[in-house]
């Protein structure tokens, strides 16, 4: 840079582009329905707030967490209750097998006499 001076590079299209680019940006953004946007959200709220402050959804939700409750005292209790048995099932299976086996021979001892 000779002398010293600062250079700053160009815009292509110059200070028209850039003036053009914001002029399009505002009509768009004069576009919007801002009023009808504001309008529409407030229904919004509203209804949801509406829905959220009704008895019945309290009671839906105290029903459903008791449902829930009461499902996972089931379960610990069917767990609670099978697994003795689920740990001599083998020891049936076995008894099971053997009486099968003895059947089978007395059987085959009767077909043979």
């Amino acid at each position: 840079m000779p002398d010293g001076a600062l250079y700053f590079p160009g815009i292509s299209g110059g200070l028209d582009g850039l003036v053009s680019n914001v002029t399009e940006l505002t009509q768009k953004l004069a576009s919007l329905p801002f009023d009808q946007i504001g309008a529409d959200l407030q229904k919004i709220v509203r209804n949801v707030s509406d829905l959220t402050g009704r008895p019945e959804l309290k009671q839906t939700l105290q029903g459903a967490a008791a449902t829930l409750a009461s499902t996972q005292d089931l379960v610990l209790n069917v767990d609670a209750d099978a697994t003795p048995l689920l740990r001599r099932l083998p020891e049936f299976a076995a008894s099971l097998q053997q009486t099968i086996d003895r059947s089978s021979k007395l059987i085959a001892s009767a077909d043979a006499s």
